[in-house]
């Protein structure tokens, strides 16, 4: 594989061959999946006996069925942002839930336009004086 770059050619090292986990598939792995490397027909392969696993699981036979499942999940209410903080197992929400819940509730402090604008460290005496021998 080579690309231009300006007017020099780089070569890129070959990519390795990987087999694909399958016995007996002569087809490079391009994709790693749950621990196995897998060509595109494999995972393909996968992907659809996942989906088939899960309709199987939920019931759901015919296109309308699908469509049904997913406005229900869609309509269902969606757990709190912040719901692992009030997990009392939790060993980040021990940690840090007090110290989130206090910068959310400190009061949000109005700018001011300039506040923070920084010092030049220059006395502006001197920049006007180098301002007046620039002109």
């Amino acid at each position: 594989m080579a690309f231009k770059k300006g007017t020099t050619i780089f070569e890129a090292a070959p990519r390795p061959f990987v087999q694909c986990a399958y016995v007996g598939c002569g087809y490079e792995a391009l994709v790693r999946s749950k621990g196995l490397n897998l060509c595109r027909v494999h995972y393909e392969a996968q992907g659809n006996k996942e989906a088939a696993e899960h309709a199987a699981k939920h019931g759901l036979k015919t296109p309308a069925d699908h469509l049904a499942y997913i406005r229900k999940l869609m309509a269902s209410p969606r757990p709190h942002p912040r719901a692992w903080m009030d997990n009392p197992k939790s060993e980040i929400a021990r940690r840090f839930a007090d110290e989130v819940r206090l910068k959310e509730s400190a009061p949000k402090k109005e700018r001011v336009p300039g506040e923070d604008d920084e010092p030049l460290g220059i006395p502006t005496d001197v920049l006007e004086k180098q301002f007046r021998e620039a002109a």
